[in-house]
């Protein structure tokens, strides 16, 4: 059987402007594997690497403070709160923009060696 761990994707991509919004799920079975941290370092590493972006926004819902604190620890900063911006199906909440420069992320890259 194939069980579905998760997804990332590349949004939104503004060429003139060098920035795109990024996504990922990991299924709630896999979470605390690493996959997330995994996949979201190759992803930075694609976006900054080989697209050649300047920047990168993610958006996650408010409550979810591991998801925040895994974006936090790729050096990205909280930026605002966008209210009522998701629908879950019963009720609006909050999602809190978090933004990454390449500059930031190839700074932490090399104090991570």
């Amino acid at each position: 059987s194939s069980d579905f761990v998760g997804c990332c994707s590349i949004n939104t991509i503004i060429w003139p402007n060098k920035c795109a919004e990024i996504g990922m799920i990991v299924s709630k079975k896999y979470w605390g594997n690493g996959y997330a941290r995994e996949a979201r370092e190759l992803l930075l590493n694609f976006c900054f690497g080989e697209l050649g972006l300047h920047r990168l926004e993610a958006l996650t819902d408010s409550s979810n403070i591991r998801s925040i604190n895994n974006l936090k620890k790729f050096g990205f900063q909280e930026e605002g709160v966008l209210r009522e911006r998701f629908f879950d199906g019963v009720t609006y909440r909050n999602c809190t923009l978090l933004g990454l420069i390449n500059k930031d992320w190839q700074e932490l890259k090399k104090q991570r060696v």
